[in-house]
């Protein structure tokens, strides 16, 4: 099985332009590079230069009234978009279908009238054509699971969804009185943030990786994610796909799973009437009693780290290593009370996914 396997590998090495093969040892030297980097991070982790625990509080403020403003400012705001996308960016690309993946047909022009037997033959003719090789589906195309009208406008809503974020914390900051920075949003150690989220990245970064091979191979499912067969459809969109995942979505999740949830969290641990707390946050009199040496508990770490991975369900079993990354980008969150770090092993993560997934499509296919 192994013999055969490098046999395949050595066929399609031997396929390969002198171009492809300078892919394929620039994707083996970052794969390298990184876990050289994971092996050195984990022992300056072990001798105690790691990231440092700088909270000296919770990061409690949000309750359950601002998480249910949050999610209301979201999708007002995403109804907007799409208003707006319908009315003014659609008529001048043209695109045939709508966000909802729905065809639209115009009404000056109506469609002509097929016999509904003609339909049938069509459709299953066309089923057989894509399964008649070998007895297998493996040599049929498939199907498409998100249109390219889909993509650039998820693309669009979700770019702009970043103002929502803006107004979420402005919401925040103006019913309870504190400040962004009790919100994750400081740059007043923001070297120090780097460096601890550049430290996590190269720690976690192969882990996952690793983590999320064998799942694969134990359960059979593979890795699935819309934006991967897009690029496969649509090279050109992978600029787009790069901005999207590793510059929009990790601000717009960090802020949603790290400041949001987590500081729900924290507020129902520490307030002194849950009720209250879990509705409308904690008490600016229940840091008073707070021992000195305030360590953060992990149970909000890992409740979000949960739902992170959870809100990638769809991507096959890679909610499982997605969740454990969840966890560790939570407490790195408690513990620099930062978004900054985050951030950055977030957007580092996705961008070594995109650069690879962009390397593959370079090289030789099966």
């Amino acid at each position: 099985m192994i013999l055969a396997q490098i046999g395949a590998i050595a066929v399609e090495q031997a396929k390969a332009t002198p171009f492809q093969m300078m892919v394929g040892l620039f994707a083996t030297l970052l794969m390298l590079s990184i876990c050289t980097g994971c092996i050195f991070a984990w022992i300056q982790w072990r001798s105690g230069k790691g990231p440092k625990l700088l909270a000296t509080g919770p990061m409690a403020t949000v309750g359950l009234v601002d998480v249910i403003a949050t999610i209301v400012i979201l999708l007002g705001f995403g109804a907007v978009l799409t208003v707006a996308w319908q009315l003014a960016v659609k008529p001048w690309i043209g695109l045939p279908q709508s966000p909802t993946g729905m065809e639209l047909v115009s009404q000056s022009e109506p469609s002509p009238s097929i016999p509904e037997s003609e339909i049938e033959t069509k459709i299953e003719t066309e089923n057989k054509t894509e399964t008649k090789v070998g007895d297998t589906e493996s040599a049929a195309v498939p199907p498409k699971k998100i249109t390219k009208e889909q993509f650039l406008f998820s693309g669009f809503v979700f770019t702009a969804e970043l103002i929502c974020v803006l107004f979420a914390t402005a919401f925040v900051c103006a019913r309870t009185g504190c400040s962004i920075q009790r919100l994750g949003w400081r740059t007043d150690r923001w070297q120090g943030d780097l460096w601890a989220g550049f430290q996590v990245y190269l720690m976690m970064t192969p882990v996952i990786f690793i983590l999320n091979a064998i799942l694969s191979s134990l359960t059979g499912v593979p890795y699935e994610h819309p934006i991967y067969e897009m690029i496969q459809t649509y090279p050109w969109l992978l600029g787009v796909a790069f901005w999207l995942v590793s510059i929009v979505a990790p601000v717009f999740e960090e802020f949603a799973f790290r400041t949001i949830l987590i500081g729900w969290f924290e507020s129902i641990h520490i307030g002194k009437n849950k009720l209250a707390a879990t509705a409308f946050g904690e008490s600016p009199s229940d840091h008073d009693s707070l021992p000195l040496g305030y360590s953060p508990p992990w149970w909000p770490a890992i409740l979000s780290g949960v739902l992170f991975g959870l809100a990638h369900f769809s991507y096959g079993v890679s909610w499982v290593n997605l969740s454990i990354l969840g966890i560790v980008l939570g407490r790195l969150y408690q513990i620099r009370q930062s978004l900054i770090p985050v951030m950055v092993v977030h957007c580092l993560f996705n961008s070594t996914s995109i650069v690879l997934i962009g390397l593959k499509l370079l090289l030789p296919g099966p």
